[in-house]
């Protein structure tokens, strides 16, 4: 399981131009982690039809990326619950790795926030209230995921950036790849935990 980021492990960005990408039609980039991108995709069909989804998609030739993609992928896959976007499926194009999750029709939190402070109101708290119990589910859900046995995981990176906020009401929870274990043990030759401090 991945507990920190070695150092020198940046995410190269390239210019995007909309395009097929394995059985996705790729739209626009909506968000940038440390060691992967996302994007609203179309799910193609043969017909020319296709729903929306969120691509996060993985460098290649990058070990520290496929160990991040392998535990994202596990961890999501066990996650059942309406705050936490549903995972579509997984797979390997133009040599990325990419896992494919539920799309919300929406904005993050980190957005509204923005749009607040650039308008100059406030978060109400009424939503602050209904948003911070939809988060809460979901960490529940995570907190109690098991193979067995209880995993005892952590989200270590609950940032603005990884709420979403669709505008039905829902409010999901994403980004599995900054997961700990309780306990996991720090290797003091490494740059930097996971995720964001303030966050944890």
């Amino acid at each position: 399981m991945v507990a920190y980021r070695t150092s020198g492990a940046r995410l190269t960005l390239t210019d995007f131009q909309p395009g097929p990408f394995g059985p996705f039609f790729l739209l626009h980039r909506v968000a940038v982690g440390s060691t992967a991108e996302v994007f609203a995709a179309l799910d193609q069909r043969p017909d020319g039809t296709g729903d929306m989804v969120a691509v996060k998609r993985f460098p290649r030739g990058s070990p520290l990326a496929v160990e991040t993609w392998t535990q994202e992928q596990r961890i999501h896959g066990l996650l059942r619950h309406g705050s936490v976007p549903r995972l579509l499926g997984v797979g390997e194009a133009d040599g990325h790795p990419w896992l494919a999750q539920e799309w919300v029709q929406g904005k993050s939190l980190r957005q509204l926030q923005r749009k607040l402070t650039k308008s100059r109101h406030k978060l109400s708290m009424e939503l602050g209230v209904h948003i911070t119990l939809e988060v809460c589910k979901a960490l529940d859900c995570l907190h109690r995921a098991s193979e067995g046995r209880p995993l005892e995981l952590v989200h270590c990176d609950i940032s603005p950036g990884n709420v979403l906020l669709g505008y039905d009401g829902s409010v999901k929870l994403t980004d599995f790849g900054d997961v700990m274990r309780v306990g996991t043990a720090l290797d003091p030759n490494v740059e930097r935990p996971p995720g964001q401090l303030r966050y944890m």
